[in-house]
């Protein structure tokens, strides 16, 4: 704005109220915004004014301005100095209008800031105005909410779900056609999508309060989910007979599992466990000496007395595998296609070429690659090492997978992961595995 542009006299008349915007230099946020255009207008403004004096900035829209209709003049004694650049323009004028609607004229602080030419200036001192935006919209909310509430079910339905994108034609000319319900506001009818600043932030601070209200009824819905998964879990069911329950996949049962134990401490972890009775820990004892000794599943279930899922889950729940001989021919196969994915990429740069000699997929490869990298030397990925190493701690022993993770504060697929890692580390690095 270069202040070539001569209002009409009617186009802003002094309220006798004032409001007062108040010094934000306490704020540990706020805009020192340079008066745009200061240096060539109205020069006798400034005479007497030394550099860094403190003066009383008149805030003037000027809605006739042919240059930027969202013009705000800035006034020092009744002269305008300059204006305010025009990306902050818009907001302001509509927050000045609103209390120029209601009888007040706005003021804010400015200082005085002159060259070493000598040449007049100034900067104004305005919040920040994403912090402030509730105290300037207040004395308009019921307008606003008017506004709102004069829409269909349908249109409101419309403002929750798009107006972070866009709204139909439709919805903005109903919100337009409202405006006589907020006179307070800076209505532009030349325009049907530019409502004011206050309705906008109204409209933004609805919807994000029915999303947090719909997020806080998908948690308590959760909530509900995680506590009858616990249930199920003390009723002894499997995650699949669990699922069953729930209504829900396996892997979403685990998880609902693993998020219950995750929001308590190990200490109310530990008082929450039901005492093993004595049959309990002779039969846990039993399957994990005979597991040492080298027993099938099958010998084990029949030594110890139970079943072999009972078996495998005493097992699991000490960290360790009981592999079948299919399951061990799987993981050897496993570890010699890692090794020579990672032999071949010395040689190979391009992995989509590695994945092709290899007649596997670029995914599976990625996974490859990082297994024979870690099994080779384990010290490459310090974290899945560490993970390797507590998944057999004394405080992870004898829980189910998911409390077990939420002790060791990891995820149920890293826990498994580590689970996997620790006796191929322990064969293929006996001794450095047992140091860590």
């Amino acid at each position: 704005m270069d202040g070539r542009y001569t209002p009409p006299v009617n186009e802003y008349r002094r309220q006798t109220g004032r409001f007062e915007i108040a010094d934000p230099r306490s704020e540990p946020s706020f805009d020192n915004h340079f008066v745009r255009g200061a240096q060539f207008s109205a020069r006798q403004a400034f005479d007497g004014l030394a550099d860094g004096q403190t003066i009383e900035l008149e805030l003037v829209p000027e809605p006739g301005n042919p240059f930027d209709g969202y013009a705000v003049a800035l006034h020092a004694s009744t002269v305008r100095i300059g204006y305010l650049a025009s990306a902050l323009a818009k907001p302001w004028q509509d927050i000045v209008v609103a209390y120029n609607h209601r009888g007040q004229a706005v003021f804010a602080t400015g200082i005085v800031r002159i060259s070493g030419a000598g040449n007049p200036g100034a900067t104004v001192l305005l919040p920040w105005l994403r912090a402030s935006v509730p105290n300037f919209g207040a004395g308009t909310v019921g307008e606003c909410a008017a506004v709102f509430s004069g829409l269909s079910a349908a249109m409101q339905q419309e403002v929750l779900d798009d107006f972070w994108v866009d709204l139909s034609e439709e919805c903005s000319e109903a919100i337009m056609s409202l405006r006589g319900l907020a006179p307070s506001l800076n209505w532009k009818i030349d325009s049907i999508r530019a409502w004011p600043f206050q309705l906008r932030w109204y409209f933004a601070g609805i919807v994000l309060l029915a999303r947090q209200i719909d997020e806080d009824l998908k948690e308590a819905e959760r909530q509900v989910s995680r506590a009858a998964a616990y249930s199920r879990h003390l009723m002894g069911d499997t995650p699949r007979a669990m699922a069953a329950s729930l209504g829900c996949s396996a892997e979403q049962a685990s998880r609902l599992l693993f998020e219950y134990f995750s929001a308590f401490s190990r200490k109310q972890l530990a008082s929450m466990r039901p005492v093993k009775s004595r049959e309990q820990q002779d039969q846990e004892k039993q399957v994990l000496s005979a597991l040492q000794e080298g027993c099938s599943t099958k010998d084990i279930a029949q030594r110890a007395g139970c079943s072999q899922r009972e078996v495998l889950a005493i097992v699991a729940a000490d960290g360790q595998e009981l592999l079948t001989v299919s399951q061990a021919k799987k993981r050897q196969e496993h570890l010699a296609m890692a090794e020579r994915a990672f032999a071949i990429r010395k040689g190979e740069p391009n992995r989509w070429a590695i994945a092709a000699k290899l007649g596997c997929s670029f995914s599976i490869l990625v996974g490859l690659l990082a297994d024979g990298e870690f099994y080779g030397d384990p010290r490459t990925d310090k974290t899945r090492l560490k993970r390797a190493i507590q998944c057999r701690r004394p405080a992870a022993r004898g829980l189910c997978i998911e409390e077990a993770a939420a002790v060791g504060k990891m995820t149920v697929a890293q826990l498994r992961q580590a689970r996997k890692d620790r006796p191929i580390l322990m064969d293929l690095h006996a001794e450095q595995f047992g140091q860590a």
